[in-house]
């Protein structure tokens, strides 16, 4: 059985196999190990360092004060592909799931935005609630899918902030259904400037009505890579989605084949 999985809040006072120490969990996370899965001395769990690797350690003794351990061993942290989804902001609660399966495929970070054609309107203090609950889901998908890291989820977006992301992207590619009979799709573009495994990829996806025609131009004018995901119109969230694992696969996660 695959054992419990849980990210520090500090980096362990040390990572060799035999040592003992205190795992520095969230009080959430030490009432879950202790009053829900209530795990015992002498049980197994993978516990992920914030700046090191990924540690299997046997508990020594649990309570809601602290919780010791020995580590067993310790994995390098996986080669993750820097693939950041942006996403533009769609109705309802379907970013959840926007983020939880972002962060199944691979992605290094997701990017709540807001564009022209935009449905979804939040106040400061709504976004931030909104935010909140996306770092909760991303959290709780990196633990379920064993990831390494917890992807990052940041602050809502405007599109100046977006420009700068692309701008800032080794590679910046824009899906845009308006081009879906010109525009290259995502592996023929990255082939085309010649992506590496490392370098770090923006992907650029709008809300529900699509991104206007002068986003997607300042978008090119930032550098960005206008694409095609084919024929069929998908729905925001489910562009989203597939185009992150795309650009995953393409280089090298999800079984895809590392581009040197």
């Amino acid at each position: 059985m695959t054992a419990h999985r849980f990210f520090l809040r500090d980096p362990l006072a040390a990572c060799e196999p035999g040592s003992r120490v205190v795992l520095p969990l969230s009080s959430e996370d030490v009432h879950h190990l202790v009053r829900v899965l209530r795990v015992q001395s002498g049980e197994e769990v993978m516990v992920v360092d914030p700046t090191g690797p990924a540690c299997r350690v046997r508990i020594e003794t649990a309570s809601s004060e602290c919780v010791e351990a020995t580590v067993l061993s310790a994995q390098d942290r996986s080669q993750d592909t820097h693939v950041t989804l942006v996403q533009g902001l769609p109705k309802g609660d379907k970013m959840d799931l926007v983020v939880e399966k972002a962060v199944e495929v691979g992605v290094e970070a997701i990017v709540p935005a807001v564009f022209e054609r935009s449905v979804v309107s939040l106040d400061e203090q709504k976004a931030l609630r909104r935010v909140e609950r996306w770092r909760r889901i991303a959290e709780a998908a990196a633990k379920q899918s064993q990831r390494n890291i917890v992807p990052r989820v940041e602050e809502l977006a405007d599109l100046e902030r977006v420009l700068a992301l692309v701008e800032s992207a080794d590679a910046a590619l824009v899906p845009w259904e308006d081009e879906a009979d010109s525009a290259p799709g995502i592996g023929a573009a990255l082939e085309s400037v010649d992506a590496k495994s490392d370098w770090h990829l923006v992907v650029v996806v709008g809300p529900e009505g699509g991104l206007t025609a002068e986003e997607v131009q300042r978008m090119r004018a930032a550098g960005g890579i206008a694409v095609s995901l084919g024929r069929t119109v998908l729905k925001s969230e489910t562009a989203g989605i597939l185009s992150a694992a795309l650009c995953v696969y393409v280089c090298g996660g999800l079984g895809g084949r590392p581009r040197g």
